[in-house]
């Protein structure tokens, strides 16, 4: 909606009349095919139900509308106009960049009583008046209970009776706020468990794991150990090697499957394979 045409104080430009309400541009929007301006609410309005302009009926999308030109601007506002209230006594002149903050705080604006149950509408210089004559207006019990109320119910008003239903309010109060706990209590346990089963369930399948490791790598040494004792008995067994160098070409042993090539010095060979034998059985032998 736009500003009403007889407030203004001044001549409004041509084309700062919104064509929809009849008004002065309030929030002017342009629509870019045809650059007619209207009130931003009025156009989006009427664009809502209709996508043609509402004076030369070009097409008129409502995304696609667009601010007036600064300078069409300018000469709107500096136009000076009434207050909206100049019929209940006011006489301020403004211009409309100025009537937005002036009407909030302008005496002669009607406003309603902030008492929940009354419905007196007044001036904004009159509130205070009305504050201390109001029938709803809040005052405090004289009696001794402290309770507050409005004042029409202060006659009625009974110390026992309200201090009652004071409590009654509390412990209805706390009983909702108990339940409410509660409720996210129960919430948190169930979380609390879920994420405990998930964890031991985790733990049960790491544990599962490691062991199934372990077997794997005590199966592993026994099958490389066996190949380690075969080698010490075959060379338990070469007790006589001669003087030169010798090649011994021992079978396949597993896991590794290949032929293995081992050179024993002639003398040092003898003398060790000698003594080795000699600790077993137990004898001592002096050197070599």
């Amino acid at each position: 909606m736009g500003i009403p045409l007889e407030l203004f104080l001044d001549e409004v430009p041509d084309g700062c009349i919104c064509v929809i309400c009849q008004d002065v541009l309030q929030d002017p929007r342009v629509l870019p095919h045809c650059d007619h301006a209207f009130c931003a609410e009025c156009c989006e309005t009427w664009l809502k139900t209709n996508n043609r302009c509402p004076v030369c009926r070009s097409s008129a999308e409502l995304g696609n509308l667009r601010q007036m030109s600064s300078e069409a601007r300018d000469k709107l506002d500096h136009v000076t106009l009434s207050c909206d209230n100049y019929d209940s006594g006011c006489t301020a002149v403004m211009r409309i960049p100025q009537r937005s903050s002036h009407l909030a705080v302008c005496p002669f604006t009607k406003v309603n009583c902030p008492n929940k149950e009354c419905t007196d509408t007044f001036l904004r210089h009159q509130q205070r008046a009305h504050a201390v004559t109001c029938k709803y207006r809040i005052v405090s019990c004289g009696q001794g209970c402290g309770l507050k109320m409005a004042h029409v119910d202060k006659k009625e008003h009974s110390c026992i009776r309200a201090l009652r239903e004071e409590m009654d309010n509390m412990r209805t109060q706390y009983l909702a706020d108990a339940a409410a706990i509660n409720k996210k209590l129960e919430e948190l346990s169930f979380q609390i468990r879920l994420g405990r089963e998930a964890k031991n369930k985790e733990i049960r399948a790491c544990s599962a794991n490691r062991q199934r490791t372990r077997g794997c790598s005590a199966s592993h040494l026994l099958r490389t150990e066996q190949p380690s004792r075969n080698l010490l008995q075959v060379c338990d067994q070469e007790d006589d090697i001669p003087e030169h160098a010798q090649t011994i070409k021992l079978p396949r042993i597993a896991p590794l499957h290949t032929a293995m090539n081992i050179t024993f010095a002639a003398a040092k060979g003898r003398g060790r394979l000698r003594r080795s034998k000699e600790r077993r059985n137990g004898e001592v032998i002096t050197g070599d």
